[in-house]
């Protein structure tokens, strides 16, 4: 936009806007080229005992071959009233993760995990 006032600045912009397409093109490439990039299995008993502390595992693993800033965001039933539930690590590459965190049921019946 500042290229229509300045002339000269018109190559200097077209360049940054084909390294910024660029980067999206390999950033794209890099990401989704792995079907299973991260891996997650989440690890908890049968029965949570009501107004015990249930430990619950996610186990996180990295798959790409480089290092990935993620944000878990585990959906907890709605018991729990808890919803925004939110983690944030840094996995190395190729390396796994176990996340531990624990749920104080206060109420029977069935507790349904989602994704």
């Amino acid at each position: 936009m500042l290229s229509y006032f300045f002339p000269a600045w018109y190559r200097i912009g077209l360049l940054i806007l084909l390294l910024l397409l660029l980067a999206v093109i390999i950033d794209t490439i890099l990401v989704y080229s792995k079907k299973t990039g991260m891996l997650a299995n989440r690890m908890l008993a049968d029965r949570f005992s009501i107004g015990d502390p249930n430990k619950v595992v996610l186990d996180l693993r990295n798959q790409y071959a480089f290092p990935v800033r993620i944000s878990i965001i585990d959906e907890l039933p709605v018991q729990f009233q808890e919803r925004n539930w939110i983690r944030k690590i840094k996995l190395e590459r190729l390396a796994g993760h176990q996340l531990e965190y624990s749920l104080l049921p206060t109420t029977r019946g069935e507790y349904i995990f989602h994704s």
